[in-house]
């Protein structure tokens, strides 16, 4: 049975506190660079369900919550799987940009961000390099 709420009133959206699936979803590395580096991002992908609602009493001037929990996830662990969610994630960006649906924070510069993130990760060049060193180390054996 769906919650009525007012038109033109959002609710609020709030994660509830059980990250079983997203911890599941790092690797011991990925959870321990997190750790030891903060500021470190992880991309991954999520899928959120309602787990609880909070309405507030007629008249009340406070928004209505909504818990959601993270119900799976998966984490990128390679590089290439890096730049596809990114990727993704600057199209549905693009998206929001072009129907004006970012809130009122204002919209963030999507390009500059998905650019930033990106320069932190090695390019096709840089992993090809690794591989060519890896099989030269194997020939020399």
């Amino acid at each position: 049975m769906p919650h009525e709420i007012e038109p033109g009133k959002l609710p609020e959206v709030k994660v509830d506190s059980n990250a079983t699936w997203l911890q599941a979803a790092l690797t011991a590395e990925q959870r321990r660079g997190l750790w030891q580096h903060p500021g470190t991002s992880v991309f991954a992908v999520v899928r959120l369900t309602a787990k609880s609602f909070v309405g507030h009493a007629e008249g009340e001037d406070k928004d209505p919550v909504v818990k959601v929990r993270i119900t799976s996830a998966e984490a990128a662990e390679t590089n290439e799987e890096a730049k596809c969610v990114a990727e993704v994630m600057r199209a549905m960006m693009r998206r929001r940009s072009m129907n004006g649906t970012f809130d009122e924070l204002g919209q963030p510069d999507v390009e500059a961000a998905v650019q930033e993130v990106l320069a932190l990760l090695p390019t096709d060049a840089d992993y090809e390099a690794h591989l060519e060193r890896r099989r030269a180390s194997r020939g020399g054996q």
